[in-house]
């Protein structure tokens, strides 16, 4: 049986990795200490090379469930957007405003609520603040919101065209009829200052089309630039656990729980049983 994509829409889970990922990061300046995990600075084949058939069963489903429509209430939530609000750094100099700080503070901890709040007063005072319009993306897309995040990326991107990162995140929430399209553009950007942004959401499309081969490519690629996110690990030990290769799948589900658990839209205790039933097999 071929190891079955785990986990909620690709698209959704993408756009939402980016959105997070600038804010982690925000106003600290320092680079993430990198993971001690070897699948992450290990050599991946061409992509053009046939995904194998995994020789044991699929790897666990992401929060204990299988994909999902895009938008849909109740999944964990995508890759590209999580990376714009915990990776990229702030455009402007000086200290983060005081409702933008909060606002990601409740987010981190679940208050949508009052995350919402706090973002929309900055947005009041200062209506083009780029992580106020992120953290509201981020915002919508956890509550199946999907059609409101699109319009935060396009007032985002239509104030700034060069912001690759908000790009990726718009992309990612692109129809599946725009397979072909999305994946030029994405392979375009990686040459880009959202290189690392374009790496999660490839890996996510090619999950999504069972091309697990490539997928591990781009998740290392995305694992090197953000080496502290847990997400990120765990996607790549699916892809590696989707071609049989039980060894480094089981490091890279260990790898992605000793990751700080805040804001991973994973279900630990299914990566755990995982790598613990990789490391019982012959």
């Amino acid at each position: 049986m071929s190891a079955a994509r785990p986990g909620p829409s690709g698209a959704l889970r993408a756009a939402l990795r980016l959105v997070l990922l600038g804010m982690l990061a925000c106003g600290t300046g320092r680079a993430e200490p990198a993971s001690t995990w070897p699948g992450i600075g290990m050599t991946a084949p061409p992509a053009s090379a046939a995904a194998t058939e995994a020789r044991t069963p699929p790897p666990p489903s992401r929060s204990g469930t299988h994909a999902g429509k895009a938008g849909e209430a109740g999944h964990a939530q995508p890759g590209a957007a999580r990376m714009a609000i915990d990776r990229v750094r702030l455009q402007r100099e000086g200290a983060v405003a005081a409702h933008v700080e909060q606002g990601y503070q409740a987010y981190r901890s679940g208050a949508y609520a009052l995350a919402e709040r706090h973002y929309r007063a900055q947005l009041a005072s200062e209506p083009a603040n780029r992580d106020a319009l992120l953290g509201l993306a981020a915002i919508a897309l956890k509550q199946g919101r999907p059609e409101q995040a699109r319009e935060r990326y396009r007032r985002l991107l239509a104030a700034n065209p060069a912001d690759g990162a908000v790009e990726v995140a718009l992309l990612s929430l692109a129809g599946d009829g725009e397979t072909e399209l999305r994946e030029g553009r994405l392979k375009a950007l990686l040459e880009t200052t959202a290189g690392a942004e374009a790496a999660a959401a490839l890996g996510q499309l090619m999950a999504d089309q069972q091309r697990w081969q490539e997928a591990r490519s781009y998740y290392a690629l995305a694992s090197r630039a953000a080496p502290r996110q847990a997400d990120l690990a765990y996607d790549l030990a699916v892809s590696l656990d989707a071609l049989g290769e039980r060894r480094q799948a089981a490091l890279g589900y260990a790898a992605a729980l000793a990751l700080p658990a805040q804001g991973r839209s994973f279900d630990p205790a299914a990566a755990r049983a995982r790598q613990l039933a990789l490391e019982a097999l012959p």
